[in-house]
Order: C-alpha cells, then sequence, then structure tokens
C-alpha cells in the first residue's frame, strides 16, 4: 500500500475518531429538516447554494479542526521523521475532506431527486465541488498552522465567512444590491466559487470559465504557502 493510500485511510480513521466526518454528514440532513419546514417543490436553485456552504466554510473547517486535534495528540512532530511526503499528507487530507462533500451532496441530491424536483448537471457541480473543496481545504491548511487554538481557528473562519463567504450568498439571493459592492465581490474567492457552483444549473460562460482559472489560480497559491510553512510550522509544534 502506497503512503497516500494509508494516510488516506489514516485520516478516515481519524475523522471517524473524533466524529468530523459524522459531523459532517450530519449537516446534510439538517438542510433537509429546515427544507421540510419550507417546503419548497423545485430544489434547482437551492441546492448548489447549500453546495456553496459545503465546499467553502465547512471545507476549511474539517481541515483545520483535523490539524487541530493532531497538535493535541503531539502527532505531528512524527512527520519530521517519518518517509512521508508533504504533498501525501495534504493530499490525503482534502480527499478525506472530498469524500465528505461528495457524500453531504449525495445526500441532498437523493432526497432532492426522490422526494422534491432539482434538475442540474452532476458532472458540472461534482466538478465544481472538488477544484472549490481543494481551494478553502487549502485555506484551511493556512488557518489551522497560524492559529494558536481551537477558539482561535472558529474565530478566523468566523471573521471569513462574515467578510467572503455570507455576503457572496446574499448577494446571489438579493440581499445586497448595491452595485459597487457587487463589482468588489468579483475579487473574492467566495465569488468565483458560487459562479461555477451556480454553472451547474445554467450555461457555462466567460465569467464561468475565469472564475474555474481564478479558483484553480489561488489554490495553486495557497498549495504554495503550505508547502513553503508547513515544515515551519511542525518544528514550532514539536518544540524542536
Amino acid at each position: 500500500m502506497s503512503n497516500f493510500l494509508k494516510l488516506f485511510v489514516g485520516e478516515l480513521v481519524r475523522a471517524k475518531k473524533y466524529k468530523i466526518l459524522a459531523a459532517s454528514l450530519f449537516l446534510p440532513f439538517f438542510w433537509i429538516v429546515i427544507l421540510e419546514l419550507f417546503a419548497v417543490k423545485d430544489l434547482t436553485e437551492i441546492l448548489p447554494l447549500l453546495v456553496y456552504l459545503d465546499v467553502t466554510v465547512m471545507a476549511m473547517l474539517f481541515i483545520g479542526v483535523t490539524i487541530m486535534f493532531e497538535k493535541q495528540e503531539k502527532t505531528l512532530s512524527t512527520l519530521m521523521i517519518t518517509p512521508i511526503r508533504r504533498a501525501d499528507y495534504f493530499l490525503a487530507k482534502i480527499s478525506v475532506n472530498l469524500v465528505s462533500n461528495v457524500g453531504s451532496f449525495t445526500i441532498l441530491f437523493l432526497y432532492a431527486k426522490i422526494f422534491r424536483e432539482v434538475n442540474i448537471n452532476i458532472l458540472t457541480i461534482l466538478f465544481s465541488i472538488i477544484i472549490i473543496s481543494v481551494l478553502h481545504s487549502s485555506l484551511g491548511f493556512i488557518f489551522a498552522t497560524r492559529v494558536k487554538g481551537f477558539t482561535n481557528l472558529l474565530v478566523s473562519i468566523m471573521v471569513y465567512s462574515l467578510i467572503f463567504a455570507l455576503p457572496v450568498l446574499f448577494e446571489e439571493i438579493g440581499l445586497i444590491n448595491n452595485e459597487l459592492i457587487q463589482n468588489l465581490m468579483y475579487m473574492l474567492p467566495t465569488k468565483a466559487s458560487l459562479i461555477v457552483i451556480m454553472s451547474s444549473i445554467s450555461e457555462i460562460d466567460f465569467g464561468v470559465i475565469f472564475s474555474v482559472i481564478y479558483v484553480i489560480l489561488l489554490t495553486i497559491i495557497c498549495l504554495y504557502i503550505n508547502a513553503k510553512s508547513f515544515d515551519q510550522f511542525i518544528v514550532k509544534e514539536s518544540g524542536a
């Protein structure tokens, strides 16, 4: 078994142990309860918005929490003495996060398909989930390696949500109509993420293609930052 597969299985076990995977898969059932209360028949425009929250805010939280638990258990220092490539370590965590994101989407989609109405391009939204989850997982690494504990992590992600994620969502549903603010939002990674996700229920135009390129470029930058700073983080946490 390759190092990546070993790490992937280990991350799945860790996510199960700390109830992180269970918590992330609980979220779609929470949304289902909310949808039942409002009895919305056609979920075509609502489903992508729920996916957006899952692959942005929740993806960051998933990665951040797992690293916080590793910090508590003092297991990060073992990365300094084991022949584990940093790329395999990052990829394993991101892949488990993707399993969670795709699982959440699958639950919501099956609910919508069986009990309601939904018309969505599956391949497009799966592609969206992958690239956006990788970006926000990478951001989760950056946040988690620069805060002192769970409280600081939660505050940081909450601030990110209030500044980057929620305004974009509010603008999409028509609660923000200021033209200047709407134009400024195009600079945000969350706006590009939502444009890509919403393309699963609309036509793919230049704006979608630009947003995909923007998300990929931001992901490369974030991964580069993590690759450059992660060893320093491990040394700091190990007390070396």
